[in-house]
């Protein structure tokens, strides 16, 4: 049989409370960085929704309503896409007429997918 004497008791009492202090308190800490992590990441996606629809308002302003369809009008939503794109504002992003049609898009995307208002008659 194995003899505990005080001193062992007191050796493992200590042991196992500094165990459970060291978890408890790294949870405690991961729990605060998570939150940390996640209010920082809120507050970036509210700068970059700001940033990108300043950026688009002030490209939709600058072009003349009848220039919808204008190659400048193109350029210049493909210039602001491109900037929000390169400063990792924005990943993906599609312009769209009232109409279904893609204006201008991010990425390449199949063109021989219908238009927007076809696909939706197709459902």
């Amino acid at each position: 049989m194995l003899k505990t004497t005080l001193q062992n008791r007191l050796i493992t009492i200590m042991v196992v409370f500094s165990l459970f202090f060291i978890v408890a308190f790294t949870a405690i800490q991961v729990a605060n960085q998570s939150n940390s992590i996640t209010l920082l990441n809120i507050y970036r996606s509210k700068i970059g929704a700001f940033v990108a629809k300043t950026a688009f308002e002030t490209t939709f302003s600058k072009a003349a309503p009848s220039a919808a369809d204008s190659a400048s009008f193109t350029r210049a939503l493909e210039l602001t896409i491109s900037t929000l794109k390169e400063s990792e504002i924005i990943e993906k992003v599609s312009v769209m007429s009232k109409d279904g049609d893609m204006i201008v898009s991010s990425e390449a995307l199949d063109q021989d997918l219908p238009p927007m208002r076809d696909r939706n008659q197709l459902e």
